[in-house]
């Protein structure tokens, strides 16, 4: 069978997607099985299966992989000791280095377990910690967090891409420096490297080049990172095919010139590109160009033909085997995506018009990547830059010239940096030229454009009808004739399944976000209309995903395709409220803003937040008791605070806006951190409210949510939002009045975000 590794890493492939979504995965593997029986009634059909069944149980293992002996401390809280290896120094905070560590092993009392696993590690020395030293620790292991809102970043999968399944936050007990390793080594060359590249370029210059060059993500200036990301030229930054190619067709050439045999050329080009996937850190992109490239020159020195085809399949099953769970990294998905894309289309491209070669070369190469890659940046960032097909054209044609120049500038640099820093020159400029092209792209109106997170079943048709679109045209004239009515048949299949999938009717939807302690609430209706009440304030983890504004509120706004706010409310101005919202403020358009009365505008967040929108040219309006709002079939009705607050509020929490929210035959009440006292006011006004939901008051204090307030208010269901405080919520005794009164309560802490729909006349929590 031709190309049996293709077929080999399809079923391989099946199996490890299959432990995500069975049934579009049985859907595949019933196909491709017949398809293959009828063409090869033999044994490699099973041979297939087998590796399916391999692939599902990779998948599975890397899926569910604890350590005992870990899993116990953590749940125990048990401070534990160990011995590691220093693999990668990452970054520093007030009193942490973050690293990697390899764990030799690990002691509690005085049994010590034998292990060989990587872990993040957050860690307190006083002295410098080096690549390929050893040290002894002491302090607490924890699990690495899963996202728990829609849209939001998911630790936890990210490091399982990297086999990272633990954090671990403590204290260096000793410290030992080994002798030259190859850690240490490939580390001292990375570092002086660096550091001459600081030597001969301005620091964001230089931080781009070891970017580029080395893959050191912490060099490149933040802004300018976010910048060829915003307008599709992150490519350039990471160490990528191009690169490799650059490095080994400058190594190769440079051998030949030298005279060396064609095979040993070979090899040497084969460990320089080892050498260079170690060095840059071994990213999914760099080792699959890598892994490419010794293919190709191992084909050269036995002399056999090359097919890319199954050079590049054959460089996902290697990555796929030795980690399982790299499926799920953007870079992996980005790299043989665009690698695939150039491989089938190009060709096809390149007959569509003429003009000079380099421009062709670019063109058809920056069209082909970016109609294979373009539901997968969809699907991860939620969002496509309009102009990157026009900045992949101005841009790339230099990248080669850009990463030669640097190579020379940086060899030179280590010996004259005089010279060197006249060399650089071009790259400077360069970069400049790059830096004003994606500027400019990215300033344009509609320079980016809010797709949401697609679904898997829209992506697969995409990528169905790219697959026949290709194949269909790689066919003769005469064949395309014979296949033109079952294409037609195929396109307008497809073209139904999209139009019903885009057109489904959206249900009423409540969303309350986990922000920690904290509250966020998104009301999304039917026609579109969106409501936020409050925005949460700040996680409290030494990491920059720690603004629930930017990190989640944000993010789940992306993920949803939410564009505009119609309304947001902020019930109260207490930091774990406002603070989000003030961030909201710069980062989505927002139609009206609504306050609480009284004294509370007068403190220093509310003031800060009112200045936000009146720069943003956001209508601010004042809710009271009475005050009532209708969005769609939404009637949004103020029930507290009254005109008289400032007489009895002694505290923010006082001043917390009450909605009573009711759609069709549901009604739900949100409550902000009112009090007791606030409770008796309502109840005075409101003898029989019978709602459906409640947002429990103040993350569950013990001074909220009494017997009288559950018994007039008549929920069905009830709502926490928490996260880990000292202050004891959410409140036994709260959630004993609540289960007293069976309340069916959902506590964000422990549930994560909770999704709440309006279906059939009933709320249904998904």
């Amino acid at each position: 069978m031709k190309r049996t590794i293709v077929y080999c890493l399809m079923f391989y492939l099946l199996g490890n997607l299959f432990y995500q979504n069975v049934v579009i995965s049985s859907i595949f593997v019933a196909i491709w099985v017949m398809f293959l029986y009828q063409k090869n009634k033999n044994r490699i059909v099973f041979l297939f299966l087998i590796l399916f069944v391999f692939g599902l149980g990779q998948r599975y293992i890397a899926e569910n992989y604890k350590i005992g002996i870990i899993e116990d401390t953590i749940n125990k809280n048990y401070t534990i000791s160990g011995n590691a290896y220093i693999k990668e120094v990452d970054k520093e905070y007030d009193e942490y280095t973050r690293v990697t560590l390899k764990l030799n092993n690990v002691r509690l009392g005085t049994k010590k377990y034998k292990l060989a696993d990587d872990i993040q590690a957050y860690i307190k020395y006083d002295g410098m910690i080096n690549v390929g030293d050893n040290i002894e620790i002491r302090g607490k292991f924890h699990r690495i967090n899963e996202a728990k809102n829609i849209g939001q970043f998911d630790e936890k999968s990210y490091m399982e891409t990297r086999k990272i399944y633990y954090k671990f936050y403590g204290d260096v007990i000793s410290y030992k420096i080994n002798s030259l390793n190859v850690d240490k080594f490939l580390n001292n060359v990375k570092q002086k490297t660096m550091d001459t590249t600081k030597k001969i370029l301005p620091p964001k210059e230089a931080g781009f080049v070891n970017s580029m060059m080395l893959g050191d993500k912490n060099s490149i200036d933040g802004d300018l990172k976010k910048l060829y990301s915003d307008i599709g030229l992150s490519h350039i930054i990471a160490i990528s095919g191009t690169h490799i190619l650059v490095l080994c067709f400058i190594l190769y050439q440079t051998l030949a010139f030298f005279r060396v045999n064609r095979k040993t050329n070979a090899i040497l080009s084969m460990i320089f590109l080892i050498f260079y996937a170690m060095l840059t850190g071994g990213a999914a992109s760099a080792v699959r160009a890598v892994i490419m490239g010794c293919v190709v020159l191992f084909a050269d020195i036995i002399g056999r033909d090359k097919d890319n085809y199954s050079n590049l399949s054959f460089a996902a099953l290697v990555l796929i085997i030795y980690n399982p769970c790299v499926v799920n990294d953007i870079g992996f998905l980005l790299s043989f995506a665009a690698v695939l894309g150039i491989l089938t289309t190009v060709p096809l491209l390149d007959k569509l018009y003429a003009c000079p070669k380099i421009i062709k070369e670019a063109l058809s190469s920056s069209v082909a990547a970016l109609l294979w890659t373009t539901p997968i940046v969809a699907y991860y960032f939620y969002e496509i830059p309009t102009y990157s097909l026009i900045a992949n054209i101005l841009v790339v044609p230099l990248a080669s010239l850009l990463l030669i120049i640097s190579i020379i500038g940086i060899i030179v640099g280590f010996v004259w940096v005089g010279l060197a820093k006249i060399i650089m020159l071009a790259v400077y400029y360069i970069l400049a030229y790059n830096e004003k092209v994606a500027t400019c792209l990215v300033n344009l109106d509609h320079s980016k454009i809010i797709t949401g997170k697609p679904s898997i079943i829209l992506i697969m048709i995409y990528y169905v009808f790219l697959i026949l679109t290709v194949w269909y045209f790689n066919q003769t004239s005469e064949a395309r004739g014979k296949y033109k009515k079952y294409a037609v048949d195929a396109i307008f299949v497809m073209a139904i399944a999209t139009m019903v999938i885009l057109i489904l009717p959206k249900s009423f939807n409540i969303y309350v976000l986990d922000v920690g302690q904290g509250d966020s609430i998104f009301i999304n209706t039917p026609q579109n209309k969106h409501v936020l009440i409050d925005g949460g304030g700040n996680l409290n983890i030494p990491d920059e995903q720690s603004n629930t504004g930017k990190n989640i509120v944000y993010k789940y706004m992306e993920c949803e395709g939410i564009q505009k706010i119609d309304t947001v409310f902020v019930t109260h101005p207490d930091f774990d409220h406002i603070k989000g919202v003030i961030e909201i403020m710069d980062l989505a358009k927002v139609d009206r803003l609504i306050l609480t009365i009284g004294k509370a505008n007068e403190t220093e967040l509310q003031k800060e937040l009112i200045k936000k929108a009146n720069e943003k040219h956001v209508p601010i309006y004042y809710f009271k008791q009475g005050d009532k709002l209708t969005i769609d079939d939404m009637l949004i009705t103020c029930i507290y605070p009254s005109t008289d607050v400032d007489t009895y509020a002694t505290c923010n929490n006082d001043y917390s806006l009450v909605l009573k929210i009711d759609y069709k035959d549901g009604s739900m009440l949100f409550t902000g951190d009112i009090d007791t006292k606030a409770e008796n006011i309502i109840l005075e006004d409101y003898k029989d409210m019978d709602v459906d939901l409640l947002k429990i008051a103040h993350h569950g204090s013990k001074y909220a949510t009494s017997d009288e307030f559950i018994e007039t208010v008549k929920p069905e269901y009830a709502v926490v939002s928490v996260g880990k405080n000292n202050y004891g919520h959410p409140d036994k005794g709260v959630l004993d009045r609540l289960a007293k009164h069976t309340v069916e309560t959902y506590i964000t802490k422990e549930h994560g975000a909770i999704d709440i729909r309006y279906k059939n006349g009933k709320l249904v929590f998904e």
